[in-house]
């Protein structure tokens, strides 16, 4: 019998938040974090407007709060999250549903525009695969920038054939939960669009 692979969005999907914008929250802190998203409110506004696009502004997100932010602290407070805070924001069905897959021996992966950083120590701890988009590291400093596109859109398929042979699958699932997976969402066979509550 030939092997499945299920394909899960994260944020949203699998979290009830934006898993960026809560580890920063957790990074910086309450007072600062709401600080930031004020000042950084006209680029938000953009992005919801489509004058900007989500690369862009995302980059603007991430410089402003992490740019010169040493790499090591930023791993281990990743890391620290991804243990103490991201378990509560888990859905509990999307959980179930990952360990059902695995249990049927499928080729799990996490496919999000998230940064590998915050999301690959939970990834590692369930012992599922990941493919993220990746922040740009200079001389051991985060610069702020993406490191390569945006893990998002058309991006996630790219990112998917990049990586698996879909070919070789005898059945391919996907989950999601927004415009941002509606390529990767028809890619598939089974797909289920806001399907964990």
């Amino acid at each position: 019998m030939q092997p499945r692979i299920a394909f899960f969005d994260f944020d949203g999907t699998i979290t009830r938040h934006d898993s960026m914008l809560e580890f920063t929250k957790y990074y910086k802190g309450n007072f600062r974090f709401y600080l930031g998203m004020l000042i950084l409110l006209p680029w938000l506004l953009g992005y919801k407007l489509k004058v900007l696009d989500a690369k862009s502004t995302k980059e603007k997100f991430l410089t402003y709060f992490f740019k010169g932010e040493p790499e090591a602290l930023f791993n281990e407070k990743a890391k620290m999250f991804c243990e103490n805070i991201l378990p509560q924001d888990i859905r509990p069905a999307a959980l179930e549903c990952i360990l059902q897959h695995k249990k049927n021996n499928d080729t799990v992966v996490i496919v999000t525009a998230s940064a590998n950083h915050w999301v690959a120590p939970w990834c590692l701890k369930n012992e599922v695969n990941l493919l993220s988009s990746k922040l740009e590291i200079k001389d051991g400093f985060i610069t702020g920038k993406l490191n390569g596109p945006n893990c998002n859109s058309a991006e996630k398929v790219n990112r998917i054939k990049e990586n698996f042979d879909l070919s070789t699958f005898s059945q391919i699932y996907c989950y999601g939960d927004s415009g941002g997976d509606k390529e990767m969402l028809e890619l598939t066979d089974e797909r289920f669009y806001k399907h964990f509550k």
